[in-house]
């Protein structure tokens, strides 16, 4: 991965703002800042391994969207049929 001088500047001061706002990893937030700052390519890795190569196509996170929303209709009737039962039950 290879990163414009832009880039690096706007990495270096999110990796400072995030060792002030989190001083338990503020080391690694420190380290990751003169990674960055000074240009050390190789050392990129351990910044970039949460990011994937690939990427999720628009029908794919479409899909996603769908299933989520499917289930969250599910839960809501799922809720309001207790409220049936307890009715039901209060008849007989």
């Amino acid at each position: 991965m290879q990163l414009s001088p832009v880039e690096r500047w706007i990495l270096a001061n999110q990796f400072m703002i995030l060792a002030k706002l989190d001083p338990d990893e503020a080391d690694y937030y420190e380290q990751m800042y003169e990674v960055v700052a000074r240009g050390y390519e190789l050392n990129y890795k351990g910044i970039s391994e949460d990011i994937y190569d690939d990427t999720m196509t628009p029908e794919e996170c479409q899909e996603v969207l769908d299933i989520l929303s499917m289930f969250d209709a599910l839960k809501i009737a799922y809720e309001e049929l207790g409220d049936i039962f307890e009715i039901l039950g209060a008849l007989e």
